[in-house]
């Protein structure tokens, strides 16, 4: 529950400040349910789930419509209500009785990239955060990483004039990568119906490379052509290409053609023209001044080719969809795989099977009739994961995404914050705060924690520091309770953080702090005015709440071991 309190003060002022009363059933916070996303430059998102939860971090249903006020950190980021991206908004609705809502993302504009590294490896991303605050509940953010796009061009080749020994070729393009000098790119296709004859990158003035690129290695169907072995994704059917600018670099954000393949067509029939694997790598300044190189995660778009028809006209590839939870995936850990927003494209066809690969794990595959499917990892490591989905006609539609497997996942920070109480109070008044740390690590950890009061000017002030020796994995400590005394302290508003040491090598920083505010005010004379207003007086002041003091959130973030899976 939420209530506001109005202050008349002497000398005429106003203040307003937020009161909590958070129960363990009831909704005290938001929570993203979906996983963060990787999504193109330009393109729609996939849905974004908001949920309301209680202190537990399980689901709860609001009783009121809750309205979520949608904010990102990018300029150009806009939210949508369709997955179409049509219709703009700036908030979402939780209907009443209900404990979600949803939304969709674009932005069009290249961030500013950074260095993360994922599973040891060293990656460019350019992240936008996402933020959704309503009144009376802890607000929820999201890291979304805006990436380049590599793309077939044309999308589509198709024609019944394509018989047997016709020639064609497309280029791999990317679009609005950051500064450059290489790129690694491996296509697979479908050997029965298409031959691949070779790879060009000298040719054209227009590739990003220039004309004349060091080429690491081109390998296709499985035969080396230049450079030096295939990598472990080649295969028959498979082309792989890797080109460095060497001594230099792209100069800026980049965008045009990479290469161009050319196929031979054995048969009619069709065929995927897929990417099991398609980076370029950032170099922000030239090889010989010292690069410092990571490799940039795109979203790439397949083509494809077809020469025959699915009940009358030229069959199309059905699109491939998956998700999966948790977000963060560890060894020994059930992750659960759905791919029920896949659908055909063909008239009348439906989705049939679906396989499931994990052999960048060495861990098999599994074909399906069911959309979803449980999985648990046993080896740590960065790969790939493809979805193949069939539809009646047996025409194919693939996904590759990168999933980082990790055998350990290090992670410490602040579990909650509760103070009471937290505004109108006066000088003198004891204030409890009430902290407990939270290890969600598959390990043991040691975790410090701090607690500090800011009085104003240059000095803190430490409430507690509090040592948890060797904290049991995936546990919340027992909640530590320090008493402020506020006497002669001043009428204002004072920040109390508490906050926690990251350990070596911790996976996930971002619930290290949190910040919590306490309004203390002057006594209240007998003739002074004093209104008390619960949260449904009026929107005008629920946004004044809002976007006053919208900053006295923490951000909560559900961690793996919080999520079932069934």
């Amino acid at each position: 529950m939420l209530s506001l309190l109005i202050s008349v003060h002497p000398g005429g002022f106003f203040s307003i400040a937020q009161v909590h009363a958070q129960t363990t059933t009831g909704p005290s916070q938001l929570a993203f349910t979906t996983p963060a996303q990787t999504v193109a430059f330009g393109f729609c998102s996939s849905i974004i789930i908001v949920q309301t939860q209680n202190s537990t971090g399980s689901p709860s249903n609001v009783a009121p419509a809750t309205t979520v006020f949608l904010v990102a950190d990018s300029s150009t980021g806009i939210f949508y209500s369709d997955s179409a991206c049509t219709t703009t908004i700036t908030s979402t609705t939780i209907a009443a009785g209900s404990n979600s809502a949803s939304f969709f993302y674009k932005d069009t504009t290249v961030g500013t990239p950074t260095i993360s590294y994922i599973g040891g490896s060293p990656w460019l991303l350019s992240t936008v955060t996402i933020t959704g605050s309503a009144a009376g509940l802890i607000s929820a953010s999201q890291v979304e990483n805006i990436v380049p796009k590599i793309a077939v061009n044309p999308t589509a080749t198709v024609g019944l004039n394509y018989v047997s020994g016709s020639i064609f070729s497309v280029d791999i393009n990317v679009t609005d990568a950051p500064v450059m000098n290489s790129f690694r790119v491996s296509v697979q296709y479908n050997p029965k119906v298409l031959q691949a004859l070779g790879i060009d990158y000298t040719s054209s003035s227009s590739y990003v490379l220039g004309q004349s690129p060091s080429v690491s290695f081109e390998c296709i169907d499985e035969v080396s052509q230049v450079g030096g072995a295939c990598t472990t994704l080649d295969d028959i059917g498979v082309a792989t290409f890797w080109a460095t600018l060497v001594g230099a670099d792209t100069g800026g954000t980049t965008s045009g053609p990479l290469f161009s393949m050319t196929f031979k067509v054995l048969q009619p029939g069709f065929s995927n023209i897929h990417f099991l694997d398609a980076r370029v790598v950032y170099c922000p300044s030239s090889a010989s001044s010292g690069c410092v190189a990571a490799f940039v995660r795109s979203v790439n778009f397949d083509g494809y080719f077809s020469d025959i028809t699915c009940n009358g006209a030229l069959c199309t590839p059905p699109v491939a969809r998956v998700t999966y939870s948790p977000s963060i995936v560890l060894t020994g850990k059930p992750v659960l795989f759905n791919a029920n927003e896949s659908y055909a494209t063909n008239p009348g066809a439906t989705i049939v099977n679906y396989t499931f690969v994990w052999d960048s794990w060495g861990e098999g595959k599994k074909a399906t009739s069911n959309s979803t499917i449980l999985h648990t990892f046993a080896n740590g490591k960065d790969g790939t994961f493809t979805l193949v989905v069939n539809d009646t006609y047996g025409i194919t539609g693939i996904l590759s995404i990168p999933i980082s497997v990790l055998s350990v996942y290090i992670s410490v920070g602040v579990g909650s914050v509760n103070i009471t109480p937290l505004s109108g109070v006066t000088p003198g008044t004891p204030v409890n705060i009430v902290v407990r740390v939270v290890n969600h690590s598959t390990q043991n950890e040691n975790v410090s924690l701090h607690i500090i009061l800011d009085p104003g000017g240059s000095q803190m002030k430490d409430l507690q520091d509090k040592q948890f020796f060797n904290m049991t994995a995936s546990t919340y400590a027992s909640p530590l309770t320090v008493v402020w005394d506020t006497t002669n302290y001043v009428p204002r508003i004072y920040p109390v953080t508490a906050s926690v040491d990251p350990v070596i090598n911790q996976t996930d920083i971002s619930g290290l702090t949190t910040v919590a505010y306490v309004q203390l005010v002057a006594p209240q004379p007998t003739s002074g005015l004093s209104l008390t207003v619960v949260s449904g007086i009026g929107v005008a002041v629920s946004l004044a709440l809002l976007f006053g003091l919208g900053s006295l959130g923490r951000i909560f973030r559900k961690k793996p071991f919080d999520e079932d899976v069934v």
